[in-house]
């Protein structure tokens, strides 16, 4: 399931590797495209669990999840 992560604190491109790298290192994340500009995250997941986890992810590592 491709969904969609809305959020705040991205500010550059360290910010989106950042972002990227933790959510690629998670069980159930297969692929993960994150946007500064636009603040979104854009994650290809196995189940819905795997989409709130990667959101308290986003939010752990320093960014708002809106």
């Amino acid at each position: 399931m491709t969904t969609t992560i809305k959020t705040t604190g991205m500010m550059c491109s360290k910010c989106e590797a950042r972002v990227t790298k933790a959510l690629l290192g998670m069980n159930g994340i297969t692929s993960c495209k994150a946007d500064a500009k636009t603040g979104n995250v854009v994650v290809e997941a196995k189940d819905p669990q795997t989409v709130e986890d990667a959101k308290k992810l986003i939010y752990d590592i320093g960014y708002e999840v809106v």
